[in-house]
């Protein structure tokens, strides 16, 4: 058997930081109601925002949502709603907002609209860890990328009542295949399982057991490579998407009780959560195997290569 690197980090990650630097500030909190939608023949939930809606930055800059948006989540992929909850309970509404009517809108840059997505979450109250996920879910298979037209004017609202069509662009996840989207999903439950394993500071496990670690360059890399691989539904050219898996009954697929790795199936993350003394986070008692929702059982984690013609 290959022997695997082992990674020690003596310097504090960006991941750590988002923690204990200021974030920015909602101004108040939303005013508006909860609305039935009829989409595609079926009532669905949305939020009408009833006034402005005002998220200030780090860097002093507004996010302004004008009162008349009609807020549907749609920027936010379901499968994420299935992990963490969905985008209208608790504290993901206020963020959700934003995030929704500039993926709409595209009257801000792509990357700065999901980093103040990221950004509005911590500073609602959401965990770090959940709230670096969510990002890293709708730069996985979220909204398209985008570039901002200068001579565009804001619309006011973007979406609003009646219910129209959401601009924003089909999510990458909402054009994959069957097969596709099962291996997405297995992607986002591995880095998910990795994300809370490592408190966050570890985003993914490379094929070789090697770590990519949070908010580096080479994480953004990742990100990037996942996203281009999901358009071309994981087919000839991205194999590299690192170790996929799924979730057993008892974990549900919500990330609170999502079990982190079990010790000896990724040694590099072994000794890393040693060296960090995040080891007692470890169920010792858990059995290797999961069971994916689809059926198909992965036992342990698996090359992306070993499984990609049994979906």
């Amino acid at each position: 058997m290959r022997r695997l690197s082992i990674l020690f980090v003596t310097t504090m990650l960006l991941s750590e930081a988002y923690a204990d630097e200021y974030n920015g500030k909602f101004e108040g909190d939303p005013v508006g109601r909860f609305v039935q939608v009829e989409v595609g023949g079926e009532k669905v939930m949305n939020f009408l925002l009833d006034q402005d809606f005002v998220f200030t930055d780090p860097n002093n800059l507004k996010w302004r949502v004008p009162r008349g948006e009609l807020v549907d989540g749609a920027s936010i992929p379901w499968e994420l709603w299935t992990i963490v909850g969905d985008p209208f309970t608790g504290t993901y509404l206020d963020a959700s907002i934003i995030h929704d009517y500039y993926c709409c809108s595209k009257i801000r840059n792509y990357y700065d609209t999901h980093e103040v997505f990221r950004r509005g979450m911590i500073a609602a109250g959401v965990s770090p860890e959940k709230a670096y996920l969510m990002w890293v879910g709708v730069r996985f298979f979220g909204p398209p990328f985008w570039n901002v037209d200068p001579k565009a004017v804001p619309p006011e609202p973007c979406r609003g009542l009646p219910g129209s069509s959401n601009p924003s662009g089909a999510s990458v996840y909402s054009q994959l295949d069957e097969a596709g989207k099962k291996i997405a999903e297995a992607k986002l439950y591995s880095i998910a399982r990795t994300i809370k394993s490592s408190d966050g500071k570890v985003l993914d496990i490379r094929n070789d057991g090697s770590l990519i670690f949070s908010d580096t360059k080479e994480a953004e890399a990742h990100i990037e490579y996942l996203s281009e691989a999901a358009k071309h539904d994981f087919k000839e050219g991205y194999a590299d998407i690192g170790k996929i898996t799924g979730f057993t009954s008892s974990e549900n697929g919500k990330f609170d009780s999502l079990a982190v790795w079990d010790k000896g199936q990724v040694p590099a993350l072994d000794n890393f959560v040693l060296e960090n003394k995040i080891y007692k986070k470890y169920d010792l008692t858990k059995p290797p195997i999961v069971d994916y929702k689809s059926g198909l059982n992965l036992d342990g984690i698996l090359d992306f290569n070993t499984k990609v013609n049994k979906y």
